[in-house]
């Protein structure tokens, strides 16, 4: 497998039809998802194993649903929906440890799931027992040699983050979908993308418009007509260092899955063999100084400036211009001879 080669999401029920369109399309990568009951018996589990061991498609993850689970809305996901509901946790823990083990048995190295509304506070007396649970969870996937997956979606970035450090547990990551970020109003997949980074194991590509109104889940629409922007989000994926595959999830049945699929296939290898180009990092914040003090004005003088006279406003001599000689003082004037009172002598 290259990276972002393109792959499809397909579930157990329709698995022998859909290993066939995978190869129409020209595709090697898949991501299967099961209920219990597609695999509740030594010969369905035996059929299945050999439909996707006998496929040449390499199963990049192994998705688990489970029977009673609906996305009606945002309430009936957080009434039936992953582990969070009390009166089936037990039961669902253990459907998914059976799932994770035919995993194992069938060589998929990644178990996925929707966790389901975990409580955004860590302090509700519900959170830590689901924590608990997701650690006995992903212990039982190390054993078999796997990675334990949670879907996007439900949750924020942060509080997606909180919940895998509150596990503890190394191999737990993440299979990201971007439509579900903006199917649930959980904030913008670009972000998200950045913030999940390290964690990021697989992705789907698939794309949503936001919900109407509020409660409400927003609606899957094909690649490229939605609010996910893929343009971003492969460049965003090339940034962070991905180099899985990309696997196509188009939720609807039949011809017009196909067609979908279809365009988006040639969306995907369109934006892949682009130039890659680089997210454009968010605006810089501007730092205002605060204004400085006043200052006072100069008091206004209270006696008239002194004049100077015409000798001290004249310009000073240059350097390289001798200064005039000082004027001498005048000459005492000569007073005029004194006329004789006797005629001179003869």
């Amino acid at each position: 497998m290259k990276p972002f080669d393109i792959g499809l999401m397909i579930w157990a029920n329709e698995a022998e039809a859909k290993i066939n369109t995978i190869k129409s399309l020209g595709l090697g990568v898949g991501q299967v998802g099961v209920l219990w009951r597609d695999i509740d018996s030594p010969a369905k589990r035996r059929a299945l194993a050999k439909l996707l061991q006998g496929s040449g498609v390499e199963w990049v993850t192994l998705f688990a649903a489970f029977d009673g689970e609906s996305y009606a809305d945002i309430a009936a996901v957080r009434d039936t929906v992953g582990l969070v509901p009390l009166d089936v946790r037990a039961a669902r823990f253990e459907i998914a440890r059976k799932i994770s083990d035919f995993g194992c048995e069938v060589g998929i190295k990644r178990f996925a799931f929707h966790v389901g509304c975990v409580p955004e506070n860590p302090d509700d007396p519900d959170y830590m027992p689901i924590v608990r649970m997701l650690r006995r969870l992903a212990d039982h996937c190390r054993f078999n040699g796997q990675q334990l997956c949670f879907e996007t979606g439900q949750e924020s970035a942060d509080s997606l983050l909180r919940l895998i450090a509150d596990t503890k547990e190394s191999n737990v990551k993440v299979n990201f979908d971007p439509a579900n970020m903006v199917l649930y109003g959980s904030g913008d997949p670009i972000e998200a993308l950045g913030k999940l980074a390290p964690h990021v194991a697989t992705v789907h590509c698939k794309d949503g418009k936001s919900p109407a109104a509020p409660g409400k889940l927003g609606v899957e629409v094909p690649l490229g007509q939605g609010e996910v922007g893929f343009e971003r989000f492969i460049a965003k994926l090339r940034e962070i260092g991905y180099e899985g595959p990309l696997c196509i999830e188009r939720e609807i049945v039949g011809d017009q899955q196909i067609a979908d699929v279809r365009q988006g296939i040639e969306l995907l290898r369109r934006i892949v063999a682009a130039p890659p180009t680089p997210v454009a990092p968010p605006l810089p914040v501007v730092q205002i100084e605060p204004p400085a003090a006043p200052i006072d004005p100069p008091i206004a003088p209270t006696e008239p400036p002194l004049t100077k006279t015409a000798a001290e406003s004249a310009p000073a001599p240059s350097a390289a211009e001798p200064a005039p000689p000082a004027p001498e003082p005048p000459a005492a004037p000569v007073e005029p001879p004194v006329a004789p009172t006797e005629p001179p002598a003869a």
